[in-house]
């Protein structure tokens, strides 16, 4: 989760002293799953079949700002984390960790292990072989890079593990083609592959939120981002505050809106999303005005008013509090880079 804002200074989300959107006929509203994995951006992305023989184990780092999947095309895996039970990996089976978090992948729990970095080489991946000559297990393992906002609190509040077994890819028939697809590609290379591979990963990340999201909307016990996304009143204030994030929300306002109490409204999307509506709106305003000030040369007062803010101090203090740096140096900064 993104470091806690300072919300003392106002209860109001916004600065202005104007009247919270008066509600109209329902507008379209922005796809708010689509918007935060354009801000997301992934990149970097490296593929590896491996071909493993009973007794084998490897161990992965954890790495921040990456995320890591594993399709298990033949045989089965045990893939554990620290403190948490084993999962078993079938044949057909997909896995995403989404924080790269420390893990390690093992035919059986008393197999030996080695680093995943004696197997490969990072700066030009190839396949990865190891094991004993027994049971063989076919898998592809993917890794990618967060562009940036690997912090995001979506990415943060993201399990550590989310697993699709092959029933469940099964029943969603894009994300079956797409699995299907995509291992036929790393399994057999041609010309092209690498591209190939590149965009089906981004739609096979697309897809896995989206599966996920349909397990869980319906689980009391679920929370986080997914959940709140699957939820239609959480996610219409999302979608709002997507939309307009230069009109002077209050949680009142939203809870309005989205036909709930202002209490109710407030403690569900905390439930869901480890935030406050008023947390929340603030870092999206923050994610324009940083996408404006790398896309356009456009004056601070302007980029103020187009979220939400009545001046530039206002505006200045809030970008400062929640990326670290002025606006100012924010740009300056991505002009060198």
């Amino acid at each position: 989760m993104t470091e806690s804002l300072d919300i003392t200074e106002s209860f109001d989300i916004t600065a202005s002293t104007a009247e919270a959107p008066a509600e109209t006929s329902t507008p379209q509203l922005a796809d708010p799953l689509s918007e935060v994995f354009q801000s997301i951006r992934i990149s970097g992305k490296i593929y590896s079949p491996c071909q493993f023989t009973a007794p084998w184990g490897m161990s992965v780092s954890g790495c921040s700002g990456h995320a890591l999947f594993y399709i298990v095309s033949r045989g089965s895996a045990l893939l554990t984390i620290a403190n948490e039970k084993p999962i078993t990996l079938t044949g057909g089976d997909l896995v995403l960790l989404p924080q790269a978090t420390s893990h390690t992948l093992k035919d059986a729990p008393d197999s030996p292990v080695v680093g995943i970095e004696t197997l490969i080489d990072f700066e030009n991946p190839g396949p990865i072989s190891l094991g004993g000559g027994g049971l063989r297990t076919s898998m592809v393992a993917g890794c990618f890079t967060y562009e940036f906002n690997a912090n995001h609190p979506f990415i943060a509040a993201l399990p550590p593990v989310m697993h699709l077994t092959a029933d469940d890819i099964e029943s969603e028939p894009w994300l079956n083609s797409t699995f299907q697809f995509l291992v036929h590609e790393a399994s057999q290379p041609r010309q092209g592959s690498g591209l190939v591979i590149a965009r089906l990963t981004d739609l096979l990340f697309m897809q896995i939120m989206r599966a996920h999201m349909q397990r869980i909307k319906d689980c009391p016990r679920s929370q986080g981002w997914l959940k709140a996304m699957a939820d239609p009143q959480i996610s219409q204030a999302i979608s709002l505050m997507h939309k307009e994030p230069d009109a002077p929300w209050t949680v009142a306002a939203l809870a309005a809106r989205v036909g709930m109490s202002r209490s109710a409204f407030a403690q569900k999307f905390s439930q869901y999303t480890e935030t406050t509506p008023v947390d929340y709106l603030t870092f999206w305003r923050m994610e324009k005005a940083k996408e404006t000030l790398n896309a356009t040369n456009k004056g601070l007062a302007e980029i103020s008013q187009s979220v939400g803010y009545q001046s530039e101090a206002a505006f200045s203090k809030a970008f400062r509090r929640v990326v670290g740096i002025s606006p100012g140096q924010y740009r300056h900064g991505k002009s060198r880079a």
